[in-house]
């Protein structure tokens, strides 16, 4: 038996089309690093947006946006979909 992806669940429940397609730097303004003005960016792996890297999960799903790690935490813990 062939269980489904994150990104197949997500996507079963139309979970992308609700995403804001932009996303802006987070940074505080006293940071010396600021996504914004020093370009650094990187591509979601599941939702294939272009977002800040302070936008960015840096724990368990290092290559996620924050929004899509909730989403992942939520289905291999909960087993549903959050959002």
């Amino acid at each position: 038996m062939r269980f489904p992806s994150i990104r197949e669940q997500l996507q079963a429940t139309g979970y992308f089309t609700s995403l804001a397609r932009y996303i802006p730097c987070q940074c505080k303004p006293d940071y010396v690093e600021r996504c914004d003005r020093d370009k650094l960016y990187f591509t979601c792996e599941l939702c294939l947006r272009i977002v800040p890297f302070c936008f960015g999960s840096a724990d368990d799903f290092a290559d996620y946006c924050d929004d899509c790690a909730i989403e992942a935490r939520g289905i291999l813990f909960t087993g549903e979909v959050l959002g």
